[in-house]
């Protein structure tokens, strides 16, 4: 009886992962594509060029790094290397421009014994950084490495089979993966590896806070470095200073104060009050939701997300409604939906984030009324487009206050200093 419940329950999960499987896939309200062919079908459909376009810039980008190594005919490889698959990743970046991206079929090997992920710096950490350089006069600098697992050397003994998108010369001959290219197991904690010798290099070390924000020490202040992969934010008094020693090992694009950072904007912040207050700065999903809001308004057929003044109805339950289920193009929607007001949380808007997070309970198997109560999300986004997090520099003054000292602080804390 166990064996013929799993068995039916296997089938029933195979048969809804096919279902989902087949619907369309949306992201920030632009369809994405499944294959280089279909990548041409939607370029025809819209009369664009963009994905066309993107998977010519991933293949240059891929030989001018010499990421592979051609085997001529006769040539003999060890028998540790394996053969392995390859595809096309397609994506639509924040800033809503389309990336193609060659991946190798790296589940195809054995898994590595040592560490295969790369470290990310969280966005409190950022917010934290944004503190710390306001309250030590520090500027802030970006930069985004270019095609950067392609840095670091695997030690994975991989090979393909070129196919035409290489070229009638290379097509059909074995290629060996000298390079750390995306869909490799190492390949992230590869790059991490190199980047992270690199700040050791120029005296930076790991802070205790998180791993990927680095701190060097100097005369009266701290500096500090955050990487999130290959995107790093500077907190220094000189940040070009460090970038440009950055630039001797990485080509560096999109240089210069960040602005948007993670799909997320860098504000300076306006009125005479918030300015005679020391607050400058402020952390916005501002030109995210305003990207997004025309696609997904679009993307569920609607002219315009209706305003509101609160994200959900004080009155809806979502886990009682019984209206009919979605089908899949809708449920896809639904999704995306979701996925979008995820990152727009990330960013800092914690308002939508109970709506939200009740709503995603139910993206499975999204009902009529969950798709116009996250529909009504967005309307109070359209509503409330300006919220911001203020970086407040202001030191607290707790004269007032007497401080009680205890015998157990000198125990835990015995290095602390005021």
């Amino acid at each position: 009886m166990f064996l013929k419940d799993g068995a039916r329950l296997a089938n029933v999960v195979n048969v809804f992962k096919a279902k989902v499987d087949r619907g369309p896939k949306f992201k920030f309200g632009i369809q994405v594509p499944r294959s280089p062919r279909h990548a041409m079908e939607l370029d025809s459909m819209t009369g664009t060029t963009a994905w066309q376009e993107s998977m010519g810039v991933e293949l240059e980008q891929i030989n001018e790094y010499k990421t592979f190594r051609v085997l001529e005919e006769g040539e003999l490889l060890p028998d540790s290397y394996q053969k392995i698959p390859y595809h096309m990743v397609f994506d639509v970046k924040f800033d809503l421009r389309r990336k193609a991206r060659l991946v190798a079929g790296g589940n195809w090997t054995d898994p590595p014994k040592e560490d295969i992920y790369s470290g990310v710096v969280s966005l409190d950490t950022i917010r934290l950084g944004f503190a710390l350089a306001a309250m030590n006069n520090l500027t802030v600098c970006a930069a985004d490495v270019s095609n950067a697992f392609l840095y670091g050397s695997t030690k994975e003994h991989c090979f393909v089979i070129a196919g035409p998108e290489f070229g009638s010369g290379v097509e059909g001959k074995r290629l060996v993966i000298d390079k750390g290219l995306y869909g490799l197991r190492s390949s992230a904690a590869r790059f991490h590896e190199h980047l992270a010798s690199k700040l050791r290099l120029l005296g930076f070390k790991p802070s205790r806070v998180d791993n990927d924000f680095w701190i060097r020490k100097k005369e009266d202040h701290y500096e500090y470095l955050a990487t999130y992969v290959d995107d790093i934010l500077a907190f220094l008094r000189d940040p070009m200073g460090i970038i440009e020693v950055i630039k001797k090992s990485y080509s560096l694009k999109g240089v210069g104060a960040p602005e948007y950072y993670l799909g997320g904007n860098i504000d300076e912040v306006s009125g005479k009050q918030w300015i005679e207050d020391g607050v400058l700065t402020a952390l916005s999903a501002r030109t995210y939701i305003a990207n997004v809001m025309e696609k997904l308004e679009k993307l569920c057929g609607v002219e315009q997300f209706a305003k509101a003044n609160c994200p959900m109805s004080d009155i809806y339950h979502p886990e009682l409604d019984e209206t009919p289920l979605l089908d899949d193009l809708h449920s896809s929607k639904y999704r995306a939906l979701i996925g979008s007001a995820n990152w727009i949380i990330t960013l800092g808007r914690f308002d939508i984030a109970y709506a939200t997070m009740a709503l995603a309970r139910h993206s499975m198997a999204p009902r009529e009324v969950h798709f116009k109560a996250m529909q009504r999300v967005f309307g109070y986004l359209r509503s409330h487009q300006k919220g911001q997090i203020l970086i407040d520099a202001g030191q607290f003054d707790h004269s007032e206050y007497n401080a009680e000292a205890y015998e157990s602080w000198g125990e835990f804390y015995p290095d602390a200093e005021e």
